[in-house]
């Protein structure tokens, strides 16, 4: 069970992150606890592990702002993800039980109806479920300690500033995981971290597209 603190942090990154809170807008302490139900100090925590993490700044007599993630960054996330994500797939391979292989094909359902109701919220906390239930089959607690860590390892997912999914592109991304846990099931480690690096490419791949199409438009 997640502690205050943790509950608090999830809800932040996932406000931010999901973007209802955008760049710029200013975080007041008081406002956000009352919105929480939870005192000041916890959310003061929090708000300085963000800024740690580059979430957040502190802006010279405005107090703490929402920071804007930029294609560059969300560029980088994904190599650094690409690494983690070919060799969380590699442990799970090696590593994966009965049971983890059970829940990962649950998971892989839940995206899969997610997907074929066109529902984008739904597709986008079980595409999540997914990728964090791989790391979980690996049973490697310093990998699963890095990806937690790591507070841009998701940002890209769906990012409204980056990317313009499309039927075609969740139908890809749907078969992708397919053939993952495929070869998570017939513990094909090498087979299965070369896929996990081919969805990360996906990924940039779009967002390159985006960038050129925004460029073209003349969008800033």
């Amino acid at each position: 069970m997640r502690t205050l603190r943790e509950q608090v942090m999830a809800a932040l990154r996932e406000r931010i992150l999901g973007r209802s809170l955008k760049p710029g807008a200013h975080l007041v302490e008081s406002d956000l606890a009352a919105e929480l139900g939870v005192s000041r100090t916890p959310v003061r925590e929090c708000l300085r592990v963000l800024e740690m993490e580059g979430l957040v700044e502190n802006s010279p007599g405005f107090g703490v702002v929402v920071r804007s993630i930029t294609a560059r960054e969300v560029r980088e996330s994904l190599l650094v993800r690409s690494a983690l994500d070919s060799l969380a797939i590699r442990e799970a391979a090696q590593w994966r039980t009965e049971e983890d292989l059970v829940l990962l094909e649950a998971d892989y359902r839940l995206f899969e109806l997610a997907v074929r109701a066109g529902d984008d919220g739904r597709i986008k906390d079980a595409d999540s479920a997914f990728h964090a239930r791989i790391f979980a089959a690996a049973h490697n607690t310093v990998l699963l300690n890095v990806r937690n860590a790591f507070a841009l390892y998701e940002s890209f997912y769906f990012h409204p500033d980056f990317y313009r999914y499309t039927a075609e592109a969740f139908e890809r991304s749907l078969s992708k995981h397919k053939t993952m846990l495929e070869a998570i099931g017939q513990r094909d480690a090498d087979q299965a971290a070369r896929l996990a690096r081919e969805h990360i490419e996906e990924a940039l791949t779009l967002l390159r597209t985006n960038e050129e199409t925004s460029e073209n438009s003349g969008a800033p």
